[in-house]
């Protein structure tokens, strides 16, 4: 199958159960450049259309300890939702990461509680989340300041 077709059986799915109240928001897979990312637009106003749900294209996307960074860093993707209040959760948990940042606060339980949030907009069960978190190797390292140096 091409991969194209795939990412379109992706989105078909992850679509039906954001639809069906299964799931409040899906990411689709990524993809390494916004063209890729973007041929997929046509189809996803289309399923969509179809199911009642909205996309919005992601080049930005939130990076947390659930996923592994090089999943994350410089991908582009969509993101499925049905209530606009649900992308503008994953916003807000956007702006709570930049301000944690700012503060030298991004890390320890602050650090795990937006990777938990943004599990839980996915729809992930707190178990999963937890095994997701815990099983990442590959996680964002930050630079050592005087604020977020262990103590």
């Amino acid at each position: 199958m091409d991969r194209y077709s795939y990412h379109c059986g992706v989105i078909d799915a992850f679509n039906e159960l954001i639809s069906s109240g299964v799931r409040e928001m899906a990411f689709s897979h990524p993809c390494i450049t916004r063209w890729q990312r973007d041929a997929l637009i046509p189809f996803a106003e289309t399923i969509c259309s179809h199911y009642g749900t909205r996309f919005y294209p992601e080049d930005d996307l939130l990076i947390t300890d659930l996923f592994p960074l090089s999943v994350c860093r410089n991908q582009f993707l969509l993101i499925f939702y049905r209530n606009p209040d649900t992308l503008s959760a994953y916003e807000h948990l956007k702006e709570r990461k930049r301000q944690l940042l700012e503060r030298g606060r991004y890390q320890g339980e602050n650090r795990r509680e937006l990777a938990l949030q943004l599990g839980k907009l996915l729809g992930y069960p707190e178990t999963t989340i937890q095994q997701m978190i815990d099983r990442n190797q590959d996680k964002e390292e930050l630079p050592c300041t005087t604020s977020n140096r262990p103590r």
